[in-house]
């Protein structure tokens, strides 16, 4: 009974309080897929790595820090195009030999998947020239309609 006991307190202490192994191995599937996907992991998640497994924790949270270096990185591009190539020379970054290679790929094109989800993405222009030039062309076109409302204005009055 003491051992039932002190099992339990384990158990409430770790936060891994699965009534059954069937639970524990469910969740624990969940998490490899997460992993291998490149989803973020959250800060319950990353701790039950943490009590249960310490050198594969090192191993994620480098991967979650690089995810999450790369997904400031895309917050700050003004194109398209330079989110394309902030992802393409994050993935060129990863060593032939790093053993979590395919983690990391994985966690890149996961961010970058959802930064291209959101709004912020979407209105981007594909180039910054797009940019520009599409600046310069409204300019022109709002001195182009002055220029008609004023001659409009002017040649209608007579002066």
């Amino acid at each position: 009974m003491f051992k039932k006991n002190l099992e339990k307190i384990k158990q409430v202490l770790e936060g891994t309080n699965f009534k059954t192994e069937e639970e524990k191995s469910r969740y624990e599937n969940k998490l490899n897929e997460k992993i291998k996907s490149g989803e973020k992991l959250s800060q319950s998640e990353m701790s039950y790595i943490q009590r249960t497994n310490p050198i594969m924790y090192m191993r994620i949270k480098r991967v979650q820090m690089q995810r999450e270096m790369l997904e400031r990185k895309l917050k700050q591009c003004k194109s398209k195009k330079e989110v394309a190539e902030a992802h393409n020379q994050a993935i060129s970054m990863i060593h032939e030999k790093d053993p979590d290679k395919q983690l990391l790929v994985s966690a890149y094109n996961n961010v970058t998947k959802e930064f291209k989800n959101t709004r912020e993405y979407r209105s981007l222009p594909l180039d910054i020239k797009d940019k520009k030039n599409g600046k310069i062309s409204r300019e022109k076109e709002q001195q182009k309609e002055l220029f008609n409302n004023f001659s409009k204005l002017f040649f209608k009055k007579g002066l």
